[in-house]
C-alpha cells in the first residue's frame, strides 16, 4: 500500500504469520515519482495480535490507521482527518496504540 499522509508519502506492506500482521511501514518526504526520491526515510516495523491497530497522525490533522484482521488474514487501512477516522476505530473495536509524528 502506498499512500500520502499530510506532507508525508507512506508505504506499508504485510506478512501473517502464526496470527500475527507482521508489518513494515515506510514514512517519507513527499516526492515527484518522476524526480529521484528522498534518500531518508524512517522504517517501523510492527507486530499486531488480531483486531490490534496502529495509529500514525500526521502534523496536517490525518490519520493512517492500520488494523490486523480477524486470524491475520488481512489489514484494514483508514486514512483521513484524525477525528473520523477514530470514531471509526471505535466502532471497529480495534484496540489501538497510536504514533504521533508531530515533533
Amino acid at each position: 500500500m502506498t499512500t500520502n499522509l499530510g506532507s508525508k508519502s507512506t508505504l506499508a506492506y504485510f506478512v501473517h504469520k502464526d496470527g500475527v500482521c507482521h508489518v513494515a511501514l515506510l514514512v517519507s518526504e513527499k516526492f515527484d515519482p518522476e524526480l529521484e526520491p528522498p534518500r531518508t526515510a524512517a522504517r517501523v516495523n510492527l507486530n499486531l495480535q488480531s483486531g490490534q491497530a496502529m495509529s500514525l497522525d500526521s502534523e496536517d490533522g490525518e490519520t493512517l490507521n492500520i488494523a490486523c484482521g480477524r486470524a491475520a488474514a488481512f489489514l484494514k487501512v483508514t486514512i483521513g482527518p484524525r477525528e473520523i477516522v477514530a470514531m471509526q476505530g471505535q466502532k471497529d473495536g480495534s484496540m489501538l496504540c497510536a504514533f504521533d509524528a508531530r515533533p
